[in-house]
């Protein structure tokens, strides 16, 4: 048996330690249900410090302290939830020694997206690749320059040290690792169960390029504000920035010791921006995108962007332009017609909804993973908000049959954030969840949930009715509408 130890370390990412445990148990009832012996022994594990400090169950589990712990052969560190990765570093140093002690030992040690800048401090990456979250690339390469970093890898392997990319890069890594020692049969069927792509290859086009703004060099500044005012014009970097008062040598030197980046280098990952965005959210014609991104030639064009993003444009804008349509495209009046069938279903007694048989038993699984996720961060809200908001889609829809329609996603989570967190929890009622798929883009979620207000612990709960239109897209779910009768 595998002897797994999951990292509860301060400031880990919620999100991530679910989905490891979530992925784990899954093999495990596998196995079960077979009536074979589970493959894992999953441990949670916490620094002396955090356990002395009294750490609460997680998940089922009671925090062990590493120190206590003999040798482990899997251990996972979680991603972050914090952008001070230094601050984070330096608040989990107790993990370093121990995780040295451990790979010494034999044991192989994998991290979750940015997990990787704690398994980079202890300096078992140096000469080694690795990867990490696309937009954390720069900062992990100026801390740690002795590791070799493969930003556009979703997952390394090397010497039993892996690291993942960001997000459901994670789940590549764990398919990998079940791979390794459930084999080929048991990964499929769990990357079935999680809807994972097997296939992809990269995590490149994932990337956002987000400029540097908070330094105080008045003439890199200057620079970047002649680059995004004049970026679609199809100048050189030199005739853009001729009016900065500096020599073009000084003005290289500064920017790349300010910026990571070169002016040129600068002005091309704005313009792929600038053509991403393009390609994601209009109709163009590709010669419109490339003369509107500061482009004259296509050749170059296709070229550069290639480079930066990992694929062409075209196939750029198959993998994201639908997406984006598709959420245009659900209008407030589907949601309208979802209601009325709620409000029929709900005239209906509660066990029907032990009877429902899903004719898709993985999306079925698929969707209260899900939705375990989702709750799991709304009823922790006051510690995980970052991770409940991310569920939803930007072109969210909220209707509430006591509060009425929204449509703004920060209004809806600033007010969960006032009158939810740390005063009211979920609770799921049991079977009484529906699953439908939507063809090419999700499903819908029905069921019935109850709410406990702290304040009133002893004050009975009704069961309310409550409709997730699930979209799927790029691995990720998101929650474009919802419907909350109570």
């Amino acid at each position: 048996m595998v002897q797994l130890g999951i990292l509860l370390t301060r400031k880990y990412r919620l999100l991530s330690v679910a989905a490891i445990l979530d992925v784990f148990e899954t093999v495990n009832r596998f196995y079960t249900e077979e009536g074979l012996e589970p493959p894992f022994c999953i441990k949670v594990l916490c620094s002396a410090g955090m356990k002395q400090a009294g750490m609460a169950d997680f998940a089922g589990y009671q925090p062990q302290s590493i120190q206590d712990q003999p040798k482990q052969d899997l251990i996972f560190i979680p991603a972050f939830v914090t952008d001070d990765i230094k601050e984070t570093i330096s608040a989990n140093q107790e993990y370093i020694p121990w995780l040295k002690q451990q790979h010494l030992a034999g044991a192989e040690i994998a991290s979750y997206c940015t997990g990787a800048f704690l398994l980079g401090a202890t300096g078992l990456l140096d000469g080694r690749m690795a990867t990490t979250h696309i937009d954390a690339c720069p900062a992990f390469a100026s801390v740690f320059p002795a590791v070799r970093l493969e930003p556009d890898r979703i997952v390394t392997g090397e010497s039993g040290l892996y690291t993942s990319g960001g997000a459901t890069s994670g789940f590549h890594l764990m398919l990998h690792l079940i791979e390794q020692r459930c084999g080929k049969e048991m990964a499929v069927r769990t990357a079935k169960i999680f809807a994972i792509d097997m296939d992809r290859g990269q995590q490149t086009y994932f990337a956002t390029f987000l400029p540097k703004h908070n330094h105080h060099d008045e003439l890199v500044a200057m620079a970047q504000q002649k680059i995004a005012a004049a970026y679609q014009e199809a100048e050189t970097i030199e005739v853009m920035i001729r009016d900065v008062p500096a020599s073009r040598r000084n003005i290289v030197r500064r920017f790349k010791q300010v910026i990571g980046i070169t002016p040129i280098e600068y002005l091309q990952k704005t313009r792929v921006e600038a053509a991403k965005k393009l390609l994601e959210q209009t109709n163009q014609q590709m010669t419109e995108v490339m003369l509107n991104s500061g482009y004259n030639d296509p050749k170059a064009f296709r070229k550069v962007f290639r480079k930066t993003v990992g694929m062409t444009p075209t196939c750029y804008r198959e993998k994201f332009h639908g997406a984006y349509q598709a959420g245009k495209r659900a209008s407030p009046l589907a949601c309208l017609v979802l209601i009325v069938l709620s409000v029929i279903s709900a005239c209906c007694p509660q066990s029907v909804y032990a009877q429902f048989k899903p004719d898709d038993q993985a999306l079925y699984d698929t969707i209260l993973h899900q939705d375990s996720l989702f709750f799991g961060a709304y009823n922790t809200c006051s510690v995980h908000l970052q991770e409940y908001a991310a569920f939803y889609a930007d072109n969210l829809e909220f209707y509430h049959d006591k509060g009425g329609l929204s449509t703004s996603k920060q209004d809806v989570v600033e007010a969960t954030k006032k009158n939810i967190c740390g005063k009211v929890t979920r609770e799921l009622v049991p079977g009484s969840v529906e699953v439908y798929p939507i063809a090419n883009f999700g499903a819908i979620e029905i069921g019935f949930h109850k709410f406990h207000n702290s304040a009133e612990p002893n004050a009975p709960s009704r069961a309310g009715r409550f409709v997730f239109v699930w979209h799927h897209v790029d691995n990720n779910w998101k929650i474009t509408r919802v419907i909350s009768l109570h």
